[in-house]
């Protein structure tokens, strides 16, 4: 069976992605993603819009610089 693909846009070169749901994404957990942008490489935090049923792209840098020491972000 093959998985679903959803839609990301890499906020650094803009590349177009189609990304699949992680394990915990799947679950529920849908800021549990990261990965690796194919045009630019850059390191990524995917997070699953129910929404727009798409992908919301972060540089990792940016995100981790958003979460409080010892704590989830806000």
């Amino acid at each position: 069976m093959e998985k679903k693909r959803y839609k990301g846009i890499c906020p650094d070169c803009g590349g177009t992605l189609w990304i699949c749901k992680s394990i915990m994404q799947e679950a529920g957990m849908t800021d549990l993603g990261h990965g690796t942008c194919i045009h630019c490489k850059s390191f990524l935090h995917l997070e699953f819009n129910e929404d727009k049923q798409e992908f919301d792209c972060v540089n990792w840098e940016k995100y981790r610089r958003q979460i409080p020491e010892g704590g989830k972000k806000q």
